[in-house]
């Protein structure tokens, strides 16, 4: 039976994963853009878009398969059966994986002439790197499913260490490729295609490892082992479709209404906002499996306790992080591009959709509190309802505000989810929590989180060059994490430990 990785060493993991991951993507994405060119890295944000709504095809199997092999390794699922499910889902993933690149190839040229708005670029050339986008998601996509074993499998530690050789590879090596070979798209998405097969090799290697896979073992496909699990997944299907909808609509309309050019300033403050989720992510990798651990264990005491952990952390983390990006769009915007123009016209973008990824991080836990318990009703008829109210929400303030109005109708959308559905998620799981809930685990680490930061904003930041912007940025981001961090029970009980570790023998007194 796999062994059970520490959920802090998996959190850690996971954590310097994802820095890693952010800080390589963060400092050479501006490289990218200069090398590129402002149209072309419009279409880096549209095959985000696309990647996005491809998913769907996904029908909630990774996120089971993360939960059957979580199930696995606690022993209340046999090993044939597991085995059977996984390689069904394997030639699953690689058929639907062939259908979307020769889809993608096929409208390629409709999507050029149709839907984007080059003015720079020749439509020939558009036309190439959306054929290439296809090719690159299904290999990413395929890929998918081996990291949903791992993680299932609590093996956290060594899906980092491949994330971060292959975001080496994703985010500097192709620096080389367009200072050198060819600054065209057409080339980068060559390049990231390459990349993101050798990826779904190792992974896959790696599954087969940790599984103790023996050499010629192999299972059949059965759709009865597709079946066992399809209701779930479904489930988890109907729920990512509803959500997907809400959350991303405005992206592709904006790629439809706004020249490239534009778009990519729209693309920029987005992606500067998923700095949240990427602090949000580490947490809920190693905590969704932990938790359905200890369901199936039935054990309630430490399941209790692991999800108020959880989400202390991703309060001190996550939400925390959301205010400064706040509160500091402008200087962020600034000291990471350069582009006073820029940091003036996306920072109220910025501003919002950090603020919503801030409360839809910390509201992600009471999802993950329903995938353990395998009942996920409540969050489908929450998100249904929510999709169905900020949708055309966000249909309407795109096309009579543009960036500006989605962003606002994303933020609010949110707000109105967190203080309104999650109350009846805890009524029917933890029942009499919410209030503690919201202002131990959540208020607080949050409140004492944000005194640094608005601190910082008095000082009249955006004089200062840069390097010493983006140094005081960094200072400011640490001390209010590290102060929302100590609001934590993980964190005090870190120190504890630490104070009361005996000394060596032979140390000095």
């Amino acid at each position: 039976m796999p062994r059970q990785t520490s959920l802090r060493w998996n959190v850690a993991a996971n954590y310097a994963g994802q820095i890693y991951a952010a800080v390589v993507n963060v400092v050479f994405l501006p490289v990218q853009v200069h090398l590129l060119g402002a149209e072309a890295y419009g279409l880096v944000g549209f095959f985000a878009v696309l990647s996005g709504w491809l998913m769907l095809l996904d029908v909630g199997l990774t996120p089971t398969v993360s939960r059957e092999t979580a199930k696995f390794s606690a022993g209340a699922l046999e090993r044939p059966a597991y085995q059977e499910l996984l390689r069904s889902l394997e030639i699953l993933f690689f058929a639907l994986g062939l259908m979307v690149a020769l889809g993608v190839f096929g409208l390629s040229g409709p999507i050029a002439r149709h839907w984007l708005h080059p003015e720079k670029l020749a439509t020939s050339s558009v036309s190439n790197a959306v054929a290439l986008m296809g090719l690159s998601f299904a290999f990413r996509w395929q890929a998918t499913l081996s990291r949903s074993v791992l993680s299932g499998l609590e093996r956290q530690v060594w899906i980092n260490l491949v994330t971060a050789v292959f975001a080496t590879l994703r985010s500097i090596g192709v620096l080389a490729v367009l200072k050198w070979v060819d600054s065209s798209p057409g080339a980068f998405f060559v390049y990231q295609s390459l990349v993101a097969a050798l990826e779904l090799v190792a992974l896959r290697l790696s599954v087969r490892k940790f599984l103790g896979v023996k050499r010629g073992e192999r299972s059949r496909f059965s759709f009865a082992a597709i079946r066992r699990v399809a209701s779930f997944s479904l489930t988890i299907a109907l729920t990512s479709t509803a959500w997907l909808f809400a959350t991303q609509m405005d992206k592709l309309l904006l790629s439809k209404l706004l020249p490239l050019s534009e778009y990519a300033f729209f693309s920029l403050a987005v992606t500067a906002a998923t700095g949240v989720n990427m602090l949000a992510g580490p947490i809920g990798q190693a905590v969704q499996p932990r938790l359905t651990y200890l369901f199936a264990e039935r054990n309630d005491s430490a399941f209790a306790l692991t999800y108020s952990n959880a989400t202390q952390m991703l309060s001190a983390t996550a939400l925390t992080a959301s205010f400064l990006l706040a509160i500091a769009a402008r200087p962020v915007l600034w000291a990471w591009t350069g582009n006073a123009e820029l940091a003036r016209q996306a920072a109220p973008v910025l501003a919002l959709y950090a603020l919503g990824n801030g409360l839809l991080a910390v509201g992600a836990v009471t999802y993950y509190l329903q995938i353990a318990g395998g009942d996920l009703r409540l969050h489908l008829r929450g998100t249904l309802i929510f999709s169905a109210m900020l949708l055309p929400a966000v249909v309407l303030a795109t096309l009579r505000a543009g960036m500006l109005g989605a962003s606002v109708a994303w933020f609010v959308g949110n707000l109105i989810f967190f203080l309104g559905w999650i109350p009846l998620i805890h009524r029917r799981f933890l029942p009499g929590s919410h209030l503690r809930w919201l202002a131990r685990d959540v208020m607080l680490p949050a409140a004492v989180g944000s005194i640094p930061i608005l601190l910082f904003r008095q000082a009249p930041v955006l004089s200062l060059p840069r390097l010493q912007l983006a140094l005081g940025l960094m200072l400011a981001a640490a001390i209010s994490v590290c102060g929302a961090a100590l609001m934590t029970r993980p964190a005090r009980g870190f120190l504890v430990r630490l104070r009361r570790r005996p000394m060596p023998a032979n140390s000095p007194r």
